[in-house]
Order: structure tokens, then C-alpha cells, then sequence
């Protein structure tokens, strides 16, 4: 099933992408854009903001002692900013959420090994970025792009480490108030990436931007660095 779902999500990602590449021409068509670049659409010298939905593909991960997990596709979200040094580089940081479905193979430690068990989960991701972009083209409102990235992922797996504990404070509002919470596992990873797409600057500050990125995590414990297909379609201002 899960291989159905990454095939369906990558069909409709693909959808999502050809149509925002097939109108992008009937905008500028509607808009009577000339050949000349507008000065309101130049990116040079200005900040941009900007809100994205992340399709993360399910991925395959392989762990030391030969553990797998296996990840759903999951939409995420996330959000930006940065500034155009001239009008073909940028350079951003970027902040994303996710929370992914797995179900994988826990491999036995005993010796001898004992049956595989099997487990389902979510884990929650957030992560942050610095990324660069270069656009290919100037002068015009659209421009294909290539970037890369380096930052940190932190995940928490929601696999209690202890029992639950509680915890009290003076709430300025509510007075002396406790609340319980579960300790659960967390790890923290250096990720990087690189990505490619089309960007539309429209007549004004808003523009539109759609690609697709490779995203490599160095987890502990896991078989090298695992790598992870993003989907991003983002819409965001300049000023």
C-alpha cells in the first residue's frame, strides 16, 4: 500500500507542477506582460517572505543491526525568508513541519535472534535551513532555479523513555496549576539538500515558486545518510 500511496502522491505532485508551469504563460498573457522586465517584478536589493506545502515522499530508512523504517508520504508545511543580492542570487532561511506515519521492522538483538517485531508510529519533524538560490535568468518573470541547503532536523518519535511525569507552575492568569506530560524520545541531525524548479514573479511583489529537492539527514545509528524526495510549491511577497 505504501508504494501505491508514494506513486499516487508523486502523480498528483506532478499534476500540481505541470499546472502551475502551464499557467504561468496564460498569466502573463493576461496581464499584457511585455518583453520588457517591469521594475516592480525585479527581485535585486529586496526581501522576500514566503509559505510552502512540502509533499515528503515515503522513504525507506535502514538502521544499524538491520532495523527499517518505513515512512508514508506526508504533506507538511513551512515558511521563509531572505534576500535577493542581485537578481539571480538569494539567500534564505527556511523553517518546516512535519508529522510522518511509519511502520517498520525492529530487528532482534539476542543472540540467538529472536523474531522480528513489527511497529507503528508517528514521528514529528521540524526543521530549520540556510539555503541558496541561484535563478537562471533575468529580465523576465519567470526563471527556472537550482539551490542547496545545510541545516538541522529535530525528530521526536513519540516512544515514551519513562513514565509519565508532572509538572507545576505559577500560571499568571490561572495561579498554581500542574499539568502531566510523557518523556519521549528525541534526536537532532545535520541535514542538507539541493532542489530545482520554476519560480513566477508576478507583476507587482507576489511570486510563485515549484520545485522538487533532495534531502540528505544524518540520523545516529542509521546506515549512512538518509535521503528523502520533497515536493515544494510556495507562494511569497518581496518588499
Amino acid at each position: 500500500m505504501s508504494h501505491q500511496r508514494t506513486a499516487a502522491a508523486a502523480s498528483l505532485a506532478a499534476l500540481v507542477l505541470a499546472g502551475v508551469t502551464m499557467t504561468i504563460p496564460g498569466i502573463s498573457l493576461a496581464q499584457g506582460y511585455q518583453s520588457r522586465f517591469q521594475p516592480t517584478t525585479m527581485r535585486m536589493d529586496r526581501w522576500e517572505f514566503y509559505f510552502q506545502t512540502r509533499l515528503a515522499m515515503g522513504e525507506t530508512l535502514d538502521f544499524d543491526g538491520g532495523t527499517t523504517i518505513r515512512t508514508d508520504d506526508d504533506l507538511g508545511f513551512g515558511f521563509g525568508f531572505g534576500y535577493n543580492f542581485t537578481e539571480q542570487f538569494s539567500l534564505a532561511g527556511e523553517f518546516a513541519f512535519n508529522a510522518v506515519d511509519y511502520d517498520g521492522t525492529l530487528a532482534s538483538g539476542d543472540d540467538p535472534p529472536a523474531s522480528p517485531e513489527r511497529i507503528r508510529g508517528t514521528v514529528d519533524t521540524s526543521s530549520m535551513q540556510l539555503v541558496g538560490t541561484w535563478h537562471l535568468t533575468q529580465g523576465r518573470p519567470w526563471t527556472p532555479y537550482l539551490n542547496a541547503g545545510i541545516g538541522w532536523t529535530w525528530v521526536d518519535t513519540n516512544i515514551a523513555t519513562g513514565p509519565p511525569e508532572t509538572g507545576c507552575w505559577w500560571d499568571p492568569w490561572w495561579g498554581y496549576i500542574c499539568t502531566g506530560f510523557v518523556p519521549t524520545r528525541t534526536e537532532d541531525a545535520l541535514n542538507y539538500s539541493v532542489g530545482a524548479g520554476l519560480r513566477y514573479d508576478f507583476r507587482g511583489n507576489l511570486f510563485l515558486r515549484g520545485g522538487y529537492e533532495m534531502r540528505w539527514t544524518d540520523f545516529d545509528n542509521a546506515d549512512g545518510a538518509q535521503d528523502f524526495g520533497i515536493i515544494r510549491l510556495e507562494f511569497g511577497v518581496k518588499y
